[in-house]
């Protein structure tokens, strides 16, 4: 019995990326400096830009497998690196991600003990360069909420690890989406009795979006995404009572943006209130035009 692969199971970490070597240069960086084995685990990265070859970049992360993947859609790109991954655990996570220095070794440790749990999440800590801006603000407020995703179910793929055995009962992301697909997949294997865990230890960073048109791509790929998740329906009365939910005002977010510990002004606050209600319209929208 191979010892070794017991005690330090093998991973496969998939990163999918468009255009965005920079970013992706510091991700891998930070991973190669985990503290986990580095003969146990393999870095995979899908590039989905497939007129760039990303070949200079091979050239300084020689230890990095990269891949290119030409249906578009992140979705796509991690399948394509599922397909290919050697570990009997997956990791995932994006290319504007920072992973803590011990972020794959606390999520496998965590699956060890945990036997009952075949995936398992951790805290997305959202980070700034400078003095927080009243747009990143927004991120920090609002951004990946992973615990709670956990407790549904599902969790967002800038940070989750599975047994590959799950993808093999499961089946892979539903690559047709362009947002939601990690949910949608999460809940099939959740109602397939892959119950999903959340380690506070293994903690990932992510930069806060700094431009308002970054967080209105967002919402609009969000409600694009959940109009083909939960199958919107188009008559007229869903999407009015759609309309209707977005449009009244929502005293529990504000009471929620007003109460939470952070060095937000009481101007950032009160910006909050007013931009939280603006995406959430933008959203619906989305959800309302795509149904």
């Amino acid at each position: 019995m191979d010892t070794s692969r017991t005690e330090h199971p093998f991973v496969s970490i998939i990163i999918p990326t468009y255009d965005d070597w920079d970013r992706l240069r510091i991700c891998l960086n930070a991973l190669s400096a985990q503290t986990y084995d580095k003969n146990h685990f393999e870095v995979i990265v899908v590039n989905n830009k497939p007129q760039d070859s990303g070949l200079s970049f091979s050239t300084d992360f020689p230890w990095v497998k990269l891949i290119t993947e030409h249906k578009p859609g992140s979705y796509a790109a991690r399948n394509a690196g599922v397909r290919i991954a050697k570990g009997e655990i997956l990791g995932f996570t994006d290319s504007d991600c920072v992973p803590d220095t011990s972020w794959i070794k606390e999520a496998v440790e965590f699956l060890k003990k945990e036997a009952h749990y075949d995936r398992v999440s951790g805290p997305i800590v959202i980070f700034t360069k400078d003095e927080a801006s009243w747009i990143e603000f927004y991120d920090i407020f609002f951004a990946f909420d992973q615990e709670t995703c956990v407790s549904k179910g599902y969790a967002v793929t800038a940070h989750m690890f599975s047994k590959k055995k799950v993808f093999e009962t499961v089946g892979l992301y539903d690559d047709s989406l362009q947002s939601g697909g990690d949910a949608a997949w999460g809940k099939l294997a959740d109602q397939n009795g892959f119950k999903i865990g959340f380690c506070k230890t293994s903690i990932m960073r992510h930069p806060a979006r700094d431009s308002l048109a970054e967080l209105v791509k967002k919402e609009r790929r969000v409600g694009l995404g959940l109009s083909k998740v939960n199958k919107s329906s188009s008559s007229v009365k869903h999407k009015l009572r759609l309309l209707w939910y977005a449009l009244k005002p929502k005293w529990d977010v504000i009471k929620y943006i007003f109460n939470k510990e952070s060095d937000a002004t009481f101007i950032n606050r009160l910006v909050l209130c007013f931009l939280r209600y603006y995406l959430v319209i933008i959203r619906t929208f989305s959800i309302i035009k795509n149904s």
